[in-house]
């Protein structure tokens, strides 16, 4: 009976490990121990306890079928991670907002996420205070535009 109790323990702990595998960007040690626990809690469940004590095959089927289906789910997570487009330097910065803070006239300073950047307009004197932009990342100046 400890036997049957211990693997079913087993089971809950790797299942866990799995599912904490695809919420972390580790180097895969969860899914190494969570496998492992999943395999020593069959073997104790199929190995332990006295004859009366058997696993149903529904219950076996169950198991492969979720297992499966956590796998899926982390082939498809990691799939849409390669489709997404890099949120990272000039990629990200073209198309974002950033305020004025020394007359652009052509050129000027510009405050866009707490940093002040030098910044050239495309659309003629831009004031102190007025929203822009951002349309190019010229080396370290920004270009932009009236909104």
């Amino acid at each position: 009976m400890i036997m049957t109790i211990t693997g079913i323990i087993l089971m809950v702990i790797g299942i866990g490990l799995l599912i904490a595998e695809l919420h972390t960007p580790g180097l895969g040690l969860a899914l190494i121990f969570g496998v492992i626990a999943m395999i020593t809690g069959f073997v104790l469940l199929f190995e332990g306890g006295p004859l009366t004590v058997q696993i149903d095959w529904w219950m076996i089927a169950l198991l492969i079928v979720f297992l499966l289906v956590l796998v899926g789910l982390a082939i498809w997570r990691i799939v849409l991670t390669y489709r997404r487009q890099a949120t990272t330097g000039r990629e990200d910065i073209v198309g974002k907002k950033g305020t004025v803070k020394e007359t652009l006239n052509p050129e000027g300073m510009l405050l866009f996420q707490g940093e002040l950047w030098t910044a050239v307009s495309e659309s003629g004197t831009i004031l102190p205070g007025e929203e822009v932009v951002i349309t190019k990342v010229d080396g370290l100046k920004l270009i932009v535009r009236k909104i």
